[in-house]
């Protein structure tokens, strides 16, 4: 990825040139520029699923400890209650199984409802004032946009990124660019993120290599991962990215898998 060439080579070796280009790649793939790479925290939670009498009027979060939402799924054109929370930063812990149960007792304990029939988890990046970044990476690669930092918002904030970033490829006044604009983070707020994820890449990166010396290494800046027993994936705790059992990117932002011959 050359982006002062303004070209980008795709893993068939093709190579693509652009005018503008737009990384909707959750974490960005290119995260040194404008420092992406110290404001963006990456978060984990879990969600779990059973079989519902009726649907609920509304979806729901809550707003005291520890974290909850509860909402509606239809599977197979039944209700099913879903509830979520046990949020973490992610890779943090390899015994995810406990999460699940916590969620799993609640939902038993709390609304009477069976065991749950589905689980998984998700992750979103948050930025240091919790509004997302859509807009230019940095002053210096304007025709390079980002959008990220939805904190698990992603289907509003995705949705107002994409108009952002329309109108800033276009010309079209928007009061929005600058809120979002991805260089507005104020210095006090952005030296306290960045001294708190530094120190915390630091931390794991150090005793990841001293701890964990049989796991493999993420292809992206050179942590160990940890396994995920219950998702059975290697997730990195530096900046997010998850590899699947055998080695292949599930999300970045990694872009080549791990090397698993160690």
């Amino acid at each position: 990825m050359d982006l002062k060439d303004k070209s980008l080579q795709l893993a068939n070796g093709a190579v693509v040139r652009f005018n503008e280009l737009v990384l909707c790649t959750h974490y960005p793939i290119e995260a040194i520029r404008g420092l992406n790479v110290m404001k963006l925290e990456v978060k984990r939670s879990y969600v779990i699923s059973a079989p519902a009498h009726m649907p609920l009027r509304n979806q729901y979060l809550s707003a005291d400890e520890p974290k909850r939402s509860i909402r509606t799924v239809f599977i197979d054109g039944r209700p099913h209650f879903m509830l979520g929370g046990e949020s973490h930063i992610a890779g943090i812990t390899g015994d995810t199984n406990e999460r699940y149960s916590r969620l799993a007792h609640e939902l038993q304990e709390t609304y009477s409802l069976g065991a749950p029939t589905h689980h998984w988890s998700a992750q979103d990046p948050s930025t240091p004032d919790c509004v997302p970044y859509a807009g230019p990476i940095s002053s210096s690669l304007p025709y390079v946009h980002i959008c990220t930092g939805f904190r698990k918002w992603g289907m509003s904030n995705s949705l107002a990124s994409a108009r952002i970033i329309t109108d800033v490829i276009t010309g079209v006044k928007n009061p929005a660019i600058e809120l979002y604009a991805p260089d507005r983070t104020g210095f006090g707020t952005l030296l306290f993120q960045a001294l708190k994820t530094t120190g915390y890449v630091a931390k794991e990166f150090t005793s990841g290599h001293v701890q964990r010396t049989d796991t493999p290494i993420c292809t992206h800046m050179g942590c160990r991962t940890r396994w995920n027993k219950a998702d059975e994936t290697w997730d990195c705790p530096c900046h997010g990215s998850r590899f699947r059992k055998d080695g292949s990117v599930l999300e970045g932002p990694a872009t080549r898998p791990l090397d698993l011959s160690d």
